[in-house]
């Protein structure tokens, strides 16, 4: 008798198994509808209690799953982003005092587009080689408030409007850039070039 309880028990509990706890897995469907509910700018959290679903809870450990996942793939994403923009900087700061020289691409002169060329190579990013084709990359910053660390900003000359003139802004109202007045690469207050301010351009 004991014998035939266990076999019923075994034979109800792989039942169970193979019927009732398929509902118990995320669905496919359902999980990308939650990824989509997500946003770095807005995180939107839900609960919805499934009509197959028997237990609620299941449902929440799903989403926390998510929202940490999430939570790690974004902060990963922002550590990312200020390491680039550090090595950047680091990368830029490391030519100061190189002679300026027309047409100069390294390692010992550069001109303005042959230095941020140089810097953004290292950092696995294929500029143009003149200011006015770099002009054109990137996403567009339009204010000088707007600026980040690693940002392209670029200029215009007194005696026409075209872009003839780029930097590498640092952050606290600098940039590093080659300089044609001064024969080398120096940093300068962004506030003695801001009436030239073109823009800037974003890739990190």
């Amino acid at each position: 008798m004991l014998k035939i309880i266990k076999l019923l028990l075994i034979s109800f509990i792989g039942l169970f198994c193979i019927t009732g706890c398929n509902f118990l897995k995320p669905e496919a469907k359902q999980i990308k509808e939650e990824r989509q509910m997500l946003s770095t700018n807005n995180i939107k959290v839900f609960y919805k209690v499934s009509e197959r679903t028997l237990f609620p809870e299941v449902q929440m450990v799903q989403l926390q799953t998510i929202l940490h996942d999430f939570s790690s793939q974004n902060t990963h994403i922002i550590i990312e982003e200020k390491i680039s923009k550090r090595k950047i900087a680091k990368i830029a700061k490391s030519k100061l005092g190189k002679k300026y020289e027309w047409g100069g691409n390294g390692p010992y002169a550069y001109d303005c587009s042959g230095f941020t060329k140089e810097v953004f190579k290292r950092n696995g990013i294929t500029l143009p080689r003149v200011s006015i084709k770099q002009a054109e990359v990137g996403k567009k910053i339009k204010r000088v408030k707007s600026l980040k660390k690693g940002d392209l900003v670029f200029f215009t000359s007194r005696n026409h409007h075209k872009v003839d003139h780029v930097g590498i802004y640092l952050g606290h109202g600098k940039f590093i850039h080659a300089s044609n007045f001064h024969h080398k690469i120096v940093i300068s207050p962004l506030r003695e070039y801001k009436r030239y301010f073109k823009w800037g351009r974003r890739f990190t």
